[in-house]
């Protein structure tokens, strides 16, 4: 299956199209959605809602081959970027138990960083 994010219907959404000669078309998004990932093994699929809550999907065949797809659950609140055109603002380890998020740092919680200069010099002098 491919999973993908289009706004075909004037709003971003997530689908999954199968691949093979039966195809088919999933939504899988049920309040818009964008930048999908599948899980290590390929039986959940994450996305991001517009909130920037993080989503997941099960995504299963039963024995006949009938796609079976989870409803979406919230994971948590995804502490990535708005920006619309940054790429992997989230990768899901293999194992789908945690995630990396590409994230802002807030100015007013970063230490400030001291630079030392001939810090060889005042060694020396020690």
């Amino acid at each position: 299956y491919l999973a993908y994010a289009t706004n075909e219907t004037g709003a971003s959404d997530v689908y999954l199209r199968g691949l093979g000669p039966a195809g088919g078309k999933w939504q899988l998004s049920t309040s818009g959605g964008r930048d999908p990932q599948w899980r290590g093994d390929g039986r959940e699929l994450y996305y991001l809602a517009p909130d920037r809550s993080l989503m997941a999907v099960s995504v299963e065949e039963d024995p006949a081959g009938k796609l079976l797809l989870g409803a979406p659950e919230k994971l948590f609140d995804a502490p990535v970027q708005r920006n619309t055109f940054a790429r992997n603002r989230y990768v899901p380890a293999r194992d789908g138990q945690s995630f990396y998020c590409l994230s802002l740092i807030d100015s007013d919680r970063v230490p400030p960083t001291s630079i030392i200069l001939n810090w060889t010099a005042e060694l020396e002098q020690r």
